[in-house]
């Protein structure tokens, strides 16, 4: 979505989105754009599964975001970056505002939950997500500046 919402006044070819999503690797000709549409699929995917009037719609070899209604996008000006970030937000796409466990979002993210712990400690003390409780109590929820759409209405 973040590479998609960069900018808003124009479409994004192939290349421009594996760079985006895929910051520390280069490019290949051969995989790469395979690459890139299966994250466009999976976030199509999301978005329908959301209820959400976004959609990406493909002109030319070009990708773009639109919408079906008027809808409101909060597109934070402090978004983290790269892998992390990318997984942060699609925590926001999976939980919104509820509560989830570390087995949840490893599932989520199809991590093992020892990474899933890691990747949530670094987002909790970068601001992007709160810890209540402590053992197996323990829940996260994303932060509200990171919840990033809502429908207007």
């Amino acid at each position: 979505m973040r590479a998609l919402t960069a900018d808003l006044y124009r479409s994004h070819s192939v290349g421009s989105l594996f760079g985006t999503l895929f910051p520390n690797e280069h490019y290949n000709p051969f995989s790469s754009p395979g690459r890139v549409h299966h994250a466009i699929g999976n976030l199509r995917d999301e978005l329908a599964a959301a209820g959400t009037p976004l959609s990406i719609d493909q002109i030319h070899g070009r990708y773009r975001l639109s919408t079906a209604k008027p809808t409101v996008l909060h597109l934070p000006l402090s978004v983290a970056t790269g892998k992390t970030g990318l997984r942060i937000e699609k925590l926001a796409w999976k939980f919104g505002a509820q509560h989830f466990q570390v087995s949840d979002a490893a599932s989520a993210l199809a991590l093992n939950e020892k990474a899933a712990q890691r990747l949530l400690k670094d987002a909790v003390e970068s601001g992007y997500l709160v810890r209540t409780g402590n053992g197996k109590a323990t829940r996260y929820h994303v932060t509200s500046s990171q919840i990033g759409l809502e429908h207007a209405g």
